[in-house]
């Protein structure tokens, strides 16, 4: 079980934590006339919801909070029945849990930038970008695309991989993406991260066992004034507990939201 919440910390920070770049840059090897023209914002509530899987063992998990690109947030975390509280300044993280209700205080070695993870450096987003189509999320018309994502070629990986659990790990590891782009602003309102891979069992000499992380992540206010100031280490406010108002995208990836408007284009864009 420790294993299962270890991982659910860290993949469950990427899109809190993910460096942004212009989609062109992101997007490496996808043909110029499938890349997305995405916009980024200065700043963003969002909501997170989905579900962590490991050997049997399924772990809700729930996020909320405010960016202020790029290197500010205020967010909580839920993961089964854990509380994380977090806020960054700059090269500044600060935590609290209900274990341990005082704000604790790290400071980061390289600065960590916040963004969507589709438009991410931390990702390589391989030759197969698509359009689903054109489907609304909210109120607000937006334009659908998936593509599979490389993370075993990230440097925070191939780093990782001096350690043999880990590599074999990542060796099994499948990853995709689907993000929604407002149609009329050109920026990012929701995305679905869905990993699979093979963990190293609980029990001590059994086999590998399969994992799954499903997350979807929507992105509202943006560019709405933001303040987000470094917390006091006696701060008698009560943890917050993140109630997102989002529901978790669910089918294969790369299929169309049910409900969802007819696609107004073929599945891959025609070249210009």
């Amino acid at each position: 079980m420790r294993r299962i919440l270890a991982a659910v910390v860290v993949l469950s920070l990427l899109p809190a934590s993910a460096a942004p770049a212009v989609a062109s840059e992101a997007l490496v090897g996808a043909p110029a006339w499938q890349v997305p023209d995405v916009r980024p914002f200065r700043s963003a509530h969002f909501g997170l919801a989905g579900t962590a899987k490991y050997d049997g063992i399924t772990v809700d998990v729930l996020g909320e909070g405010d960016l202020a690109l790029p290197d500010r947030q205020r967010s909580a975390f839920k993961f089964g029945p854990f509380t994380v509280e977090l806020v960054q300044v700059g090269d500044a993280v600060y935590t609290r849990t209900r274990f341990e209700q005082t704000w604790s205080r790290q400071l980061v070695p390289e600065p960590i930038s916040i963004g969507p993870i589709s438009s991410s450096e931390l990702t390589s987003i391989e030759r197969n970008v698509r359009l689903i189509g054109r489907e609304s999320v909210g109120e607000v018309a937006t334009d659908h695309y998936t593509a599979a994502l490389d993370l075993r070629s990230t440097p925070q990986a191939r780093l990782a991989q001096a350690e043999p659990t880990v590599r074999r790990a990542l060796e099994s590891l499948q990853a995709s993406v689907d993000v929604w782009i407002g149609a009329a602003d050109r920026m990012v309102r929701q995305e679905r991260i869905v990993l699979s891979l093979m963990l190293p069992s609980i029990e001590p000499g059994g086999e590998d066992v399969p994992a799954t992380l499903d997350l979807t992540i929507a992105y509202s206010r943006l560019n709405e004034a933001v303040s987000i100031e470094q917390p006091m280490r006696t701060d008698p406010s009560p943890i917050q507990n993140p109630r997102p108002a989002i529901t978790p995208v669910s089918g294969p990836p790369g299929s169309p939201t049910a409900g969802a408007a007819p696609a107004r284009a073929p599945v891959q864009i025609p070249a210009r």
